[in-house]
């Protein structure tokens, strides 16, 4: 299905501070209702060729503008477009309690993301200690399949298979990330992923009715297209307005990220292949998710993409597939035989490309 994505800055501001943020130009300044209003209304009703519209009501902290958002919210319901959409709010947590939390049990089109990093310690460390300001019954409870968002900090990868387990012992599923903007290079990092990863492996085995977190839902099937896909929406399906109502390809190419409002905007060029052209070799790159937002800010181009993290992803791509590789055995992957005998041999290609390598590490 193709998605229409409208991501509304409603703040630059936030009430917390964490360590790995990528806005790092926070201000008090904030979207009026009625340029807020004209800007989702005019993507909504011009919204064409897709499916569905999702609209992300962004900040700072969304909620730090609870009386903008909820008087936006009435005035999109009042809108008549002829496609589903919802409406999804990503949040720290900490202020949805009270007349927040009644105002969204009464409005379940409005649907909530969590950030949350794992156990107290690792969360409080992350995300200015925060952990006990969550209701993390309140989203459990209204929002039970929706993945709380957690991203890896270096300075906590060393707890990453407790912090991860810790999240589904609370009863979530997880979508993971890297931290971006930090130097992962070190070979410290990689031994450290390794030793975590093969935690989670054997955990999620023995667990079989727990989902896996993101970073073992490698799609093996792309390995060996001939080019590498768009990784995301950006600049086609997704528009990203600031609190000025300027327009942006996604939020990444902000001023409240970049920090420069002088900044040319970069071309999107109609490409076949999406690659890096240093990475048309590497056995995993189509496999390999990259920011384009955050290539343009830390290199001036959309497909250079951050090389500090290649190992990162391969330790990543190693674990994917020896995880992999025992469903296989057990007989607990379900796929067509052609499928099957695809990610049969993705499996072998990236244990024999990579495990050796990271055993000397």
């Amino acid at each position: 299905m193709k998605k229409k994505t409208i991501i509304l800055t409603l703040t630059e501001n936030c009430n917390l501070n964490c360590v790995y943020c990528y806005e790092t130009n926070k201000s008090d300044k904030r979207i009026s209702l009625d340029l807020a209003k004209d800007k989702v209304i005019e993507h909504m009703k011009n919204a064409s060729g897709v499916d569905e519209i999702e609209i992300d009501l962004f900040g700072g902290e969304p909620f730090m503008e609870f009386d903008i958002m909820r008087k936006l919210c009435a005035e999109i319901r009042l809108v008549n477009v002829n496609l589903p959409y919802v409406i999804f709010v990503n949040t720290n947590g900490t202020l949805a309690h009270g007349q927040i939390q009644e105002w969204l049990k009464r409005n379940k089109y409005v649907r909530l993301g969590l950030s949350l990093d794992g156990s107290p310690t690792t969360h409080n460390f992350n995300r200015s200690n925060s952990y006990n300001l969550i209701d993390f019954a309140f989203f459990l409870e209204n929002y039970p399949t929706q993945p709380v968002k957690m991203t890896i900090n270096n300075n906590t990868l060393a707890n990453l298979a407790a912090d991860i387990i810790h999240i589904h012992d609370l009863g979530f599923k997880i979508s993971a990330s890297f931290a971006l903007g930090i130097d992962w290079e070190d070979v410290k990092y990689s031994k450290i992923l390794i030793r975590e990863l093969k935690i989670l492996s054997d955990y999620y085995l023995d667990n079989p009715h727990i989902i896996p977190c993101t970073l073992f839902s490698t799609n093996f099937l792309l390995l060996y297209l001939t080019n590498k896909p768009k990784w995301c929406g950006t600049h086609t399906y997704m528009v990203s307005i600031d609190v000025d109502g300027n327009e942006y390809p996604c939020q990444s190419f902000q001023p409240n990220t970049t920090g420069n409002k002088e900044a040319n905007l970069p071309l999107f060029p109609e490409l076949d292949d999406w690659s890096d052209p240093e990475c048309g070799d590497c056995l995993i790159n189509n496999i390999c998710s990259s920011c384009y937002g955050f290539n343009f800010m830390q290199f001036g181009d959309i497909l250079t993409q951050d090389k500090t993290m290649c190992a990162l992803k391969k330790v990543v791509a190693l674990a994917c597939s020896y995880y992999t590789g025992c469903l296989i055995e057990r007989g607990k992957l379900d796929l067509t035989p052609q499928d099957m005998a695809k990610t049969i041999k993705a499996v072998n290609d990236i244990q024999d490309a990579y495990s050796k390598t990271m055993e000397d590490l």
